[in-house]
């Protein structure tokens, strides 16, 4: 809450990215124009494909990446443990920050410096976001949750059911998930079941501009072609 002349005033709601195309834009722009842009490319990529608060992606160590095709997070506001697939979107974030490994201790944050061993905050993080967003000409509100609602629209473009999505983010309700989906209705296709996995795996051949439609089975052909 924001205080204004003695009121409490809620603050706007961030907006989610839908283009496909953007998640990477963004990316490469914060590897680009930021000192040390790749930690901050990589809180935005990890963010985006998994749907993890940015509080959750800050408290990340090495060891919960290193050497595994999956992570086991426990969220920090609902205490609920998720166990997210380490998609191909992923691995381009951690490719830069790899290196350093050798000289850092696997218990030591994900998002941690190797020269400082300190992790920037989340304040800092969404103040990079916003700035980002500005200069790259996007109209809106973005900041961290930007992360989260841009997971929540592809994921929902993709299944077409908003119960997926809603225990993707680990929602205790559907309403609250909905508020997450401005496409929510607008997906012309029968909701399709997928497993965690393959929504994970689904939503790194749509940010790279891959066909992702149907449902499981044409899914699967897709990541065979």
């Amino acid at each position: 809450m924001h205080i204004v002349n003695g009121e409490k005033i809620k603050p706007r709601p961030s907006d989610g990215l839908r283009s496909r195309g953007d998640v990477l834009n963004v990316y490469w722009y914060l590897r680009k124009n930021w000192y040390q842009g790749h930690y901050y490319g990589l809180v935005w990529l990890i963010g985006c494909n998994t749907g993890l608060r940015v509080s959750d992606v800050l408290n990340l160590r090495i060891r919960d990446v290193k050497g595994h095709e999956h992570m086991r997070v426990v969220e920090s506001k609902t205490g609920k443990e998720r166990v997210i697939r380490i998609n191909d979107m992923c691995q381009l974030a951690l490719s830069p920050v790899k290196p350093f490994w050798r000289i850092q201790e696997d218990d030591g944050y994900l998002t941690a410096s190797a020269k400082t061993y300190e992790r920037f905050c989340k304040k800092t993080m969404h103040k990079v976001l916003r700035h980002a967003m500005r200069n790259m000409g996007y109209q809106g509100n973005y900041g961290t949750h930007t992360m989260r609602k841009t997971f929540a629209y592809h994921a929902y473009e993709i299944t077409g059911c908003d119960e997926t999505v809603q225990q993707l983010l680990n929602h205790a309700d559907r309403h609250t998930t909905r508020v997450y989906l401005p496409n929510y209705g607008s997906v012309r296709k029968r909701p399709v079941r997928m497993s965690d996995d393959e929504v994970y795996l689904a939503l790194a051949l749509r940010y790279q501009g891959g066909k992702v439609s149907r449902g499981v089975i044409d899914f699967r052909e897709d990541m065979n072609e």
